[in-house]
Parts: C-alpha cells; structure tokens; sequence
C-alpha cells in the first residue's frame, strides 16, 4: 500500500453518517472560469499543490487526487483547496426542518447533529468536518476520495448528464442523486480495495452490504438520505465493474427510482400516466401550494421502513406503478393527498395492510403526527389515495378515479 505523509496525527472520534454531500448542483452553471472569474486564467497555471485551508488534514491531498485519477482512469484538473470547517461549525448548525409533507407523515428531519463528513458545492473546494479532517487518518482519505470524485463529475460533466435524462420530479431527482453519490462509494470502494487496509472502521461503507446495514438501522430522514448511498452504489455495481466505464451510467441513469431499485423491471424506466386533479369548491376554500409531483417507489420504501422491518417495507413499496402528490392550504392550515398506483390490486392491497401498520407502528394506536390523521380510500382496486392533514380538510376532501390514471379530489 503507498504511505502517506500524515500532516497532523490526531485521533479523534468520526461521524457515522455520510449524508452531507448536498444536493444536485445548479447544472445550468458551466464551469469554465476560474474561482475570480477571469476567462483567461486556468486552473493548471496558477496550481502548484492543492491548498489545505482552514485546519490541519491527517493525509496530503495532493497524491490522493492523483491516485484516484488513476483509479478513475481520467485526466482532471483538482480543486483548489480542501477546507477544513471549524471545530464548532457542524456541531452548531442546526438541522433544516422536514417539509411539510414529510413532517405530515411523521417522518422527522435527520436524527442527530453533527451529520456530515464531508461535501461539495463547487468544481473548486472540498469541504470536510473538523472531525474527519483531524481523525482517523484511514476515514479522512476515504470520505476525501468520495468528494473527489463529485470534483470529478464537474470536470466530465456528469451532474449535467444525468440530470438531462431524469425527470424534474422528486422521483427523478433522487433517481439522479442516488447515481452520483452511488458512483462516489464505487470508485472510493475501488480506491480503497488499491490504497486502504483491509480492514476499515465502520464509518467507511467499503461495499454494498455495509451500506445496507447502514441505511436499515438507520431511522428518520437519516434512512431516507442513506437509501440514496445503498441503492446507488448497487446500482452502479450492477452498470459496471471498473470505474473507467462511469461514463455510460452517467450518459444513462436510472430515471425512476424503480428502475433504481429494479434495474431490470418491466416498464421501470417510463411509469404508467397518473394524473391528480384539484377541484376546488365553490367558496374556494382549499388551494394548491406546491407543485405537484411524483416521491417514487424509494421514498415510498423509506417512509415504511422509518416504523416496520425493511422486508415489509420493501414487500409493501413493490409493485409501485406511479404516484402523484398534491399540498393544499386554505390559508391557515394545510392537507396533502397522495395518490399512488400498483400493478396490480394485490400489490396495492399489500401497501395498504403495510401503511396500516405503519400508522400504528409507532405507539400502538392510531399515529398522529404533528396533529396530522390520516384517511386511505381505494377508489379502485389498482390504486390507493391517502388524504391527511387538518381534520377540516380530511372531512372536506373527496377523492374519484372516474377513469383508468386519473384521479380527482374536490374541495
């Protein structure tokens, strides 16, 4: 294994989460200038070593960058600087709220704080916790490998790939995150298997079985966020076999989170049409708030397993066909339907008995979350629509599905 010249050997205790790789970035933005803007300065003029700025690093940046475009198989101009964030930085941050709709179905922001080991906004700086910075110097090289790599889907244009193909649903981007953070572990996997030892410390996800054990006992908006590693890793693993050939999941990414999950299901890629139509009442009450969208089989998948065993949880996610969701407001509160379409009526009728028991699972009566309840109607045997929210609007929607994909609610 090559050695590395530790900067500062510090031991210090390392998070078990991996969720802080933010969110796909603006791929409208082209990285063609350098960090001050000028078009005529390059990156490779002015770069002699990669910067550690803010704090001290336990392994030099510099040969890891070039290692891992070995692994990768592509030449890549680095980053400018890995930035190390201030002992106090993550520790006090707090955790942004759950949306509406996921806090109405009792699914609560990520559990814990700090939850971060590392992350990247831009082509130009990764940036890493203090205590991934200052600890272990096997996890600092690892959880630094994996934000290389999004410099690297910069450099080759990946965000801007994928997120060409998938859908502007939360479906769809979540099928698109899951791509990129799921090809970070294959290639930090591949890099370790070169450069680590063997035997690595549980925070370091090494491989697909690891990060399942990972996701399945995690719980809250930490299950939902991990998922994304899991499946996008076995997915990728499951495109390829060496990271030379990311360019093809890339050029091709899963556009559902279906086909995520089930590479090879029938229809996967292009759901069934669902339409949800909003009528509202006469007085007007009740109107739309948010756009509406499809969540997928994944999220469907994650909210299950928040409360019941990832087995019932999968078993009641699959068969999972489309969804719609639609938020509502009359000013002071707000109701949510969720409309979701199964292959088939045993599929549906299998969901159902999984979300009852959802409901139930968590104090051993009927679940209230946030002063949420919840009613689930079957207005066909395929199909299965949840309206929830204030008890006003619960008694105030009605929900059809006058034909096969379309469903109406009035109010």
């Amino acid at each position: 294994m090559p050695s590395r010249r530790p900067i500062v050997a510090l031991s210090l205790a390392f998070l078990l989460v991996l969720a802080g790789c933010g969110g796909p970035p603006d791929t409208t933005a082209r990285w063609s200038k350098s960090p001050d803007g000028d078009p005529n300065r390059t990156y490779t003029e002015d770069l002699d070593r990669i910067e550690v700025t803010g704090g001290n690093l336990t392994v030099d940046p510099n040969p890891v960058w070039e290692d891992l475009l070995a692994v990768r198989g592509i030449e890549a101009d680095p980053p400018l600087s890995v930035d190390v964030d201030s002992p106090r930085e993550g520790l006090d941050r707090d955790d942004p709220p759950a949306p509406g709709f996921r806090r109405a179905l009792g699914v609560d922001a990520v559990n814990g704080s700090p939850s971060y080991l590392g992350y990247v906004e831009d082509p130009f700086t990764v940036h890493l916790s203090y205590q991934t910075a200052t600890g272990d110097p096997v996890v600092a090289e690892y959880v630094l490998v994996h934000e290389y790599v999004h410099i690297t889907q910069f450099r080759v244009d990946a965000y801007e790939a994928v997120y060409d193909v998938v859908p502007a649903t939360h479906d769809g981007v979540t099928a698109g995150r899951s791509v990129t953070e799921g090809a970070a572990e294959f290639v930090a996997s591949r890099y370790a298997d070169r450069h680590l030892p063997s035997s690595l410390p549980p925070s370091v996800g090494r491989n697909t079985s690891q990060w399942r054990t990972r996701y399945v006992n995690a719980s809250g908006a930490n299950r939902l966020s991990l998922m994304k590693y899991y499946f996008g890793f076995r997915y990728v693993e499951r495109r390829i076999d060496d990271p030379e050939n990311l360019s093809a999941v890339y050029r091709s990414p899963p556009r559902t989170t279906e086909e995520l999950i089930h590479a090879n299901a029938t229809d996967a890629r292009y759901p069934p049409t669902l339409t949800l139509d909003h009528r509202p009442g006469e007085d007007g009450e009740w109107n739309q708030t948010a756009e509406r969208t499809r969540m997928g089989e994944l999220f469907v998948r994650g909210v299950l397993g928040t409360e019941l065993p990832e087995s019932q949880a999968a078993a009641g996610a699959d068969g999972w066909g489309n969804d719609k969701r639609v938020a509502l407001s009359n000013g002071d509160d707000r109701g949510y339907v969720w409309a979701l379409a199964f292959d088939d009526p045993a599929n549906a009728t299998e969901f159902t008995t999984a979300f009852e028991a959802y409901l139930t699972a968590s104090d051993g009566g009927p679940r209230e979350a946030n002063g949420v309840r919840f009613r689930i109607e079957r207005p066909r045997d395929d199909l299965v629509v949840l309206v929830f929210g204030d008890e006003s609007f619960r008694e105030a929607a009605t929900v059809d599905a006058p034909q096969d994909g379309y469903v109406t609610v009035e109010t």
